[in-house]
């Protein structure tokens, strides 16, 4: 009886293929290959198209939820990210902690992890997130991801199932309960468990092939379905997620596009972005977390998703030693609702807008505002709002920027979502501008 070879766990397979995705960008080791080298389209297979559509968790998009790099420390057993954020509740700036501790037997998770879960999201989103209990087959995951079916994938996704159900993550005043509109403490695993099949490669061809289609079972967390059921989910564009090769790119696609529905320009102190965000190691400078941004920057601008800026425009120094990057998405990446770019119409000068002007647009009316109930022209307080928004450093401005946001009027937020929904990028800008020269009059006493 012919023996089958077993793949231990512990011991890594030999390929000539690069590593995975690591700081430096490349494609991972279970990607499909462009079809022309150096491009990061391709064509989606069929099982993959109306896939676009996807989703992802906005509590889970806010931190990385493992490194960049493909392997850690044997000896390290956990990853803390920090940030500070604009309290709608009381006021003044909230510090949130993230923590994720990982088991002795399989360790921290990496960006290959992180993606699976991203890939789980949408199977629970194909079956409408009717039950935490959610029924797959690895290989339409497989497809989903846009990993080379292979037995490598496979392998690499038991792995990771094995890894999930080992990791627990921490919340310090990170989480947000969408019932209570508060910031909370929460420790959680994100599976309570799973199922697969035992043996997957049986020792015949057509064996294969039908051991990868059996079903497979997993169980959210309680905590991280009742997310999903509470509506904190967004809208992701997964056929242009698949088209990105670099795990940089992937991670910084994920956080913008969250961060871009409050403001078309971001401005972040630079290593807070790198190591808060994107997940870049701590041991890197500026210099260094330049040059590793870059080839994930050039991956953006070239899918439209971010616009282009040379090095003095993209990085600004404060200090010595410290330095922000500012980042605006492209005006060709607003899409109208079927994916086809809207042609542009000529914008005149828009004036404040007031109520009846708002009303009468939602009903379909006219889309240019008028003379608004915000501060009078000639009075000064257009002036002083200027100077009070000119006067933040740029960091503070973008945290000011998204409190506003938070704390804007609906029908403001509405005409600015519409608009940039539907790829009136000039028209969202006047709303934004709205919104937060409103929230500057308020707390200035103007208004």
């Amino acid at each position: 009886m012919a023996k089958r070879k077993v793949v231990s766990d512990a011991k890594p397979i030999k390929t000539n293929r690069k590593r995975g995705p690591g700081c430096s960008g490349g494609a991972g080791p279970f990607q499909k290959r462009s079809a022309k080298r150096g491009s990061a389209s391709r064509q989606v297979p069929a099982a993959e198209k109306g896939a676009r559509g996807g989703r992802d968790s906005l509590n889970l998009v806010e931190f990385p939820l493992g490194s960049i790099a493909d392997r850690h420390p044997p000896d390290r057993k956990t990853l803390c990210f920090e940030d500070e954020v604009p309290d709608r509740g009381r006021g003044g700036m909230v510090k949130r902690k993230f923590v994720i501790s990982g088991s002795d037997k399989y360790g921290l998770p990496t960006a290959l992890d992180d993606e699976v879960v991203l890939g789980l999201i949408q199977v629970t989103l194909e079956q409408g997130f009717s039950c935490r209990r959610v029924a797959f087959s690895r290989y339409h995951l497989i497809r989903l991801l846009g990993w080379r079916d292979e037995g490598r994938s496979y392998q690499r996704l038991d792995t990771s199932l094995n890894r999930w159900l080992g990791v627990t993550l921490y919340f310090q005043n990170a989480w947000w309960n969408a019932a209570t509109k508060t910031w909370m403490n929460r420790g959680f695993h994100v599976l309570e468990d799973y199922t697969t099949p035992a043996d997957l490669w049986s020792g015949t061809q057509t064996g294969g092939l039908r051991a990868r289609r059996l079903p497979c079972t997993i169980t959210w967390h309680e905590v991280v379905f009742q997310s999903f059921e509470n509506g904190r989910l967004k809208k992701l564009d997964m056929e242009l997620y698949r088209t990105l090769t670099s795990a940089v790119a992937k991670r910084m696609y994920r956080f913008l596009d969250k961060r871009f529905w409050f403001s078309a320009t971001l401005t972040y102190e630079l290593k807070r972005f790198a190591f808060e965000h994107v997940g870049l190691s701590r041991c890197y400078d500026n210099s260094q977390i330049r040059r590793l941004l870059r080839p994930a920057l050039l991956e953006l601008e070239a899918v439209g998703f971010l616009a282009p800026l040379p090095a003095e425009k993209r990085y600004e120094k404060v200090c010595r030693g410290r330095w922000n990057i500012r980042l605006v998405r492209a005006d060709c990446f607003a899409k109208s609702r079927n994916g086809r770019k809207p042609a542009r119409e000529p914008v005149p000068e828009r004036a404040p807008a007031t109520p009846a002007s708002l009303n009468a647009r939602r009903r379909g009316g006219p889309a240019a505002p008028t003379e608004g109930p915000h501060p009078k022209a000639g009075d000064g307080s257009g002036q002083r709002i200027e100077d009070f928004l000119s006067a933040l450093p740029a960091e503070r401005l973008a945290q000011f920027e998204q409190e506003a946001f938070e704390q804007a009027d609906a029908l403001h937020l509405d005409g600015y979502r519409r608009n940039l929904d539907l790829g009136r990028c000039d028209l969202a800008d006047h709303w934004r501008r709205i919104i937060v020269h409103g929230h500057a009059a308020r707390k200035l006493g103007l208004s």
